[in-house]
């Protein structure tokens, strides 16, 4: 609306005139009129194109995958190196952001013995373990050396897990990984 001129990123110079209108540090001309992520708002308005959780300013034009696709409209996860299941509200989870837009992901821990502790099944990880065991066989133990292992819905001790992360989406490939949990 010419009469009512928009400024989205409140920089002081109206949306019409400005080279970066949502202040993402990506030029409108580069970003365009398209909407990536299906949200109704175009790609030059909108500070996550992508719609996975990670800001459009923190990918920037870079391939980091090599596919030919900038990562601005190429969907990212971040999968943690770690988090603190202790009940004070700050990671508390297993959080993988980007995760909303491969929401058939498949995420299986197993513990240094190779036994499965946590496996998000064929529905996708909802970003919701918490560092419990989720091993449907309490009766092995879940570390060796340990002589009350944990049940199952009980906390795992402290230490170093290894995952498998299947995004199941866009010919992304599975990924494994260790993640330390911390008491």
């Amino acid at each position: 609306d010419p009469n009512n001129p928009v400024d989205t990123d409140n920089d002081g110079i109206m949306d019409f005139r400005d080279i970066d209108s949502d202040g993402d540090g990506l030029s409108d001309n580069i970003e365009g009129t398209t909407d990536t992520d299906g949200d109704g708002t175009p790609n030059y308005l909108d500070t996550d194109s992508d719609n996975d959780d990670i800001a459009d300013a923190d990918e920037g034009e870079a391939d980091a995958d090599g596919n030919g696709i900038p990562d601005y409209i190429d969907a990212q996860y971040r999968i943690p190196e770690a988090f603190s299941p202790n009940g004070d509200g700050v990671n508390d989870l297993f959080i993988i952001k980007g995760l909303k837009v491969y929401n058939s992901a498949h995420l299986i821990v197993f513990n240094r013995n190779g036994q499965v502790i946590f496996d998000s099944g064929d529905k996708g990880y909802k970003n919701n373990w918490n560092g419990t065991n989720q091993s449907r066989h309490p009766s092995i133990p879940i570390v060796r050396w340990m002589t009350n292992p944990p049940k199952e819905g009980e906390m795992l001790p402290e230490g170093l897990y290894y995952y498998v992360f299947k995004p199941n989406a866009q010919n992304r490939k599975d990924i494994t990984g260790n993640i330390y949990i911390k008491r």
